[in-house]
């Protein structure tokens, strides 16, 4: 169970914003849920939006939803993210869904 008081993140196609913001996010295909502690992490010097980073090289993603989960929902053990990026200290994977009520919607993003 995590005891921090992080809050968490998770980025997601703007398609299923509404589904989201009604049924809470759901477990994919596999059991699982992607999750970020951070939104910014620095890499040789260079403050990276992790966000950002991740829907365009993990997600291929040019416009994408932001989500902040409350530490209260997380109610197992993160799991490490085996993602080969620099960014992967921040990555993690939970196995249970979260409730909308532990979701708030942090806005809609384009990257350049």
């Amino acid at each position: 169970m995590s005891t921090q008081k992080t809050k968490y993140y998770h980025v997601s196609p703007i398609e299923v914003n509404e589904s989201i913001r009604t049924n809470g996010l759901l477990l994919n295909n596999h059991g699982q849920l992607f999750v970020m502690n951070a939104l910014h992490a620095k890499y040789c010097g260079q403050r990276i939006y992790l966000p950002g980073h991740i829907a365009r090289t993990q997600l291929f993603l040019k416009h994408f939803d932001l989500f902040e989960i409350s530490s209260e929902a997380i109610t197992d053990e993160l799991q490490a993210d085996n993602v080969g990026e620099l960014t992967s200290s921040h990555q993690f994977i939970i196995n249970h869904a979260i409730a909308p009520k532990h979701i708030k919607w942090k806005g809609r993003y384009t990257l350049g």
